[in-house]
């Protein structure tokens, strides 16, 4: 009897190896070429237009527009559409590390006479004219750095045409009340004084010392009306 052979088990087992570490290589392949050489390539694509435009700004007689985009680039756009308000988009596209995807830019376009003139552009995503137009009129958000919240509009609307209130002034009115122990103080002050101003009664003894000498002058009366001699 023969034995059952196992090279058919073998050989499917390295075949499926040598299939996932082909997959797992073709995917580290294309990650390098996503990051290495795609996202790259948009970016530079982005600075390139941003140097331009700003070049073109500072001539009062130059114009950017899509044709000279597209020479600046050396490349073709690979779709272009529309936006609601007239705006022509035309899109840029470089290959990610999976085929099935692509790394795009946009630039936007306004009509001028027969040109299309350059208006602005993105990267990697796309933003309509309709995005874009929500926080042309918005109004800045206004945060305290002590991180209390906004204050309220309706809020404030509802307390336009209130009294005044004035509960808040009543410890500047009541002020005055505090000078009141200055005025006792003052009264003290008075009192404490009051002594001095009396020490003129206590030199009413010596005023009235004249009134002790008048019996000293009686008796010398006296003495000279008895003695005869004397007359």
């Amino acid at each position: 009897m023969t034995e059952p052979s196992h090279s058919k088990p073998a050989s499917s087992g390295k075949l499926r190896k040598t299939i996932l570490f082909g997959t797992l290589f073709l995917l580290v392949i294309g990650l390098i070429y996503d990051y290495q050489v795609a996202r790259p390539g948009v970016n530079q694509a982005y600075d390139k237009i941003v140097e331009k435009s700003t070049q073109v700004n500072m001539s009062s007689t130059s114009i950017f527009t899509n044709k000279d985009l597209q020479q600046l680039l050396a490349k073709e756009p690979s779709r272009t559409f529309s936006e609601a308000n007239g705006d022509y988009v035309e899109v840029y596209s470089w290959r990610s590390g999976l085929p099935i995807r692509t790394h795009d830019l946009f630039a936007v376009y306004k009509k001028s006479g027969d040109n299309w003139l350059f208006h602005r552009h993105a990267k990697f995503k796309h933003e309509g004219s309709t995005d874009i137009s929500k926080f042309d009129g918005a109004e800045p958000l206004q945060v305290k750095s002590d991180g209390e919240s906004p204050p309220d509009p309706a809020a404030d609307a509802s307390r336009v045409g209130s009294a005044p209130d004035t509960s808040a002034a009543a410890p500047d009115d009541a002020a005055p009340s505090d000078a009141a122990p200055d005025a006792a103080a003052t009264s003290d002050a008075n009192a404490d004084a009051a002594p001095d101003d009396a020490a003129p009664d206590d030199a009413a003894p010596d005023d009235a010392a004249p009134d002790d000498a008048a019996p000293d002058d009686a008796n010398a009366d006296a003495a000279a009306a008895e003695d005869p001699t004397q007359n």
